[in-house]
């Protein structure tokens, strides 16, 4: 599709994204689209960075996931009426889940303003959105800047790739810095603490150590070995992403679970309040006796929309989060025939992980894995009760990630971005039709081969 060159040229500049984060104030829905592309163009990125030109990238990097889940929420954020020519911004199946349409039109009528709810998703997705995006770009940047050219060093031999890991993190520093005086200029939300920065760089060094050891598909062709350690690899950065990410989002996602049950509370006082009738007297002292109750209702509630309401699009697939995971489809035996070939060649008959992923091997990543997994590793278990459970949210979440990191249409466009013709996001192009400065950098990055 493009060269690697193009596609960095294409990936969201530091300051276009904080103008996202800024847009979210104002225009969530714009913002919002604005984030899904971004997402999607830095999954194009990395797919090209750490697969090499291998048709469609092997392995779905946080990135990828990401844009799924803009894709996910879209109906929630964009709500306009839609014109001739554009995407449908509803759920792309054939059912629509009536209960969300239910649940949407009663949080409407009781809260008064149908974008509160849109606001609030827009402004969390667009701080995590440059939290992790220019994290990740100045990582691209830092790498491809310091990295000596073929000629000089043909098997990047001379590479200090402590040194320049250290370089890296210098950058990702420097960054935060950025991003925290344009946050505090622009109060667009809360400042990335040390302790942040530290995280995100933990959660990006397996992606760096993807081309410090050389893994690139290039350079790995068709060893197993050296194709499962990529793939560990991946997942782990994947791991670590959505971790920091889930605890950055937590006071987001318990905005939107308390708007409409505190709405209806309040609704319910004024209304007592306002009167001076017996009922209303005894109708009071029941309310505020009751008022320990709440909790139990409110409980009930966010039991009651993560089952029924909330879901995620991945692919090709809706999933609910009030059940377990499904097999994927490569691997489900009344769905295998009609997926794609690298598909079937990735996952075996009944096996909820891919082949490669299977059994772990690196001692960091079965590290992560076994914090968040509770679920024996087969797909049983990973049904959420309630959303704003952390535990149980990462259970979901890092088997989702395992069990999907090998479907080719994690790579496809989302529907919900606006395009006339939409472009296969996997084809990344053939290496005999780059420049020669580009040809020489790609060279470099991903294994000197040419």
């Amino acid at each position: 599709m493009k060269s690697f060159g193009d596609a960095l040229g294409d990936a969201p500049t530091p300051e276009e994204i904080h103008a996202v984060a800024e847009l979210a104030l104002r225009e969530p829905a714009r913002a919002h689209e604005a984030i899904l592309a971004g997402y999607f163009e830095f999954s194009n990125v990395l797919g090209l960075w750490l697969h090499g030109d291998n048709g469609t990238p092997e392995n779905a990097t946080f990135p990828t996931f990401a844009a799924w889940a803009a894709e996910s929420i879209h109906p929630e954020v964009v709500r306009r009426r839609v014109e001739p020519g554009e995407p449908d911004p509803r759920p792309p199946f054939g059912f629509r889940r009536p209960l969300r349409s239910l649940y949407r039109s009663a949080a409407e009528f009781v809260l008064g303003d149908d974008d509160v709810i849109a606001r609030n998703l827009a402004r969390g997705g667009a701080s995590i959105y440059e939290e992790i995006c220019t994290a990740l770009r100045a990582m691209l940047e830092s790498t491809l800047e310091e990295l000596p050219s073929v000629e000089e060093d043909p098997d990047q031999s001379s590479v200090d790739w402590d040194g320049l890991w250290d370089e890296c993190t210098v950058r990702l520093i420097q960054i935060w810095k950025e991003v925290n005086e344009r946050r505090h200029s622009s109060d667009v939300s809360e400042a990335i603490g040390p302790g942040d920065v530290t995280v995100l760089q933990a959660a990006v060094r397996p992606y760096f150590e993807v081309l410090q050891e050389r893994l690139s598909q290039w350079a790995t062709g068709d060893d197993p070995r050296r194709r499962k350690r990529r793939a560990e690899l991946i997942l782990l950065g994947n791991l670590r992403l959505e971790a920091y990410v889930q605890t950055r989002v937590q006071p987001v996602l318990e905005r939107n679970l308390a708007y409409v049950p505190d709405a209806v509370r309040a609704m319910i006082g004024s209304r007592l309040l306002g009167q001076d009738s017996l009922m209303a007297r005894v109708g009071r002292r029941v309310y505020e006796a009751s008022a320990a109750t709440w909790a139990i209702v409110d409980e009930a509630f966010e039991i009651a929309a993560t089952r029924h309401v909330y879901s995620v699009v991945v692919g090709s697939e809706e999933l609910g989060f009030g059940r377990d995971l499904p097999l994927p489809p490569a691997a489900n035996p009344a769905l295998r025939d009609r997926q794609p070939e690298p598909d079937r060649q990735r996952y075996g008959s009944g096996y909820f992980f891919p082949y490669d992923l299977q059994t772990v091997d690196d001692a960091a990543t079965w590290s992560s894995w076994q914090r968040y997994d509770r679920s024996a590793g087969h797909g049983s278990r990973t049904a959420v009760d309630n959303w704003l459970r952390y535990g149980e949210r990462l259970n979901y979440v890092a088997n989702l990630f395992r069990s999907r990191q090998q479907l080719s249409a994690l790579y496809d466009r989302p529907r919900s971005m606006r395009s006339a013709i939409p472009p296969r996001a996997g084809g990344l192009g053939r290496v005999d039709n780059l420049s020669d400065a580009t040809r020489e950098r790609l060279a470099n990055v991903l294994g000197g081969r040419q």
